[in-house]
């Protein structure tokens, strides 16, 4: 058995120490803060970049994401620098929930308006990235709901400015990429 002075001699890490639950919470709090502003503003990139197609098929689907562009950029921004709040995840987690159901309903049965009323929408990369965006935030923010238990964290504002770095970046890296995606291609 390792002792405490054997761990400070050898660098061994006693095993009480290795299997702490607190271990498990730091894991979270990493979940937590990389992940969710990268997401949403992943997916409000692709919606941003879609937005004048999806007018020029029906104004009511360009407003609808050009307010999912927007709400998901502002929850992105919100979640990452400000606030940690029961209220922020629930919007996080039903608005998102919400949009990859309308995606589904669209590509299975089709949506009961539109220029094309009850007819499925095809699959496209754009979509199911955004999809795969938004499903996997609505994941993340439920694993970390479950293991905080609906609470907030506790924030200070030197974590909360060091998160803009990874979300900008990761919101430039999914927008160049969603350009690439939906450019036209030569013949």
């Amino acid at each position: 058995m390792t002792t405490a002075s054997d761990a400070r001699t050898t660098g061994a890490v006693p095993a009480r120490q290795r299997f702490d639950t607190s271990a498990g919470r730091s894991r979270v709090r990493i979940l937590a803060d990389l992940l969710p502003g990268p997401l949403s503003l992943g997916a409000a990139a692709i919606h941003f970049a879609v937005i004048s197609e999806h007018f020029e098929e029906f104004w009511a689907f360009g407003l609808f994401f050009a307010a999912t562009g927007w709400f998901q950029a502002w929850w992105a921004v919100e979640y990452s620098l400000r606030s940690r709040t029961r209220l922020l995840w629930a919007l996080g987690v039903v608005i998102n929930a919400g949009i990859v159901a309308t995606w589904l309903a669209s590509r299975l049965v089709g949506l009961p308006f539109g220029p094309q009323p009850g007819e499925p929408e095809p699959i496209g990369l754009p979509d199911v990235a955004a999809t795969a965006l938004e499903a996997i935030l609505v994941i993340v923010l439920l694993a970390i709901a479950a293991r905080r238990n609906g609470g907030s964290f506790p924030e200070d504002r030197r974590r909360a400015r060091s998160r803009l770095g990874p979300t900008l970046i990761a919101g430039a890296i999914a927008l160049a990429t969603t350009l690439v995606l939906i450019a036209p291609r030569p013949g």
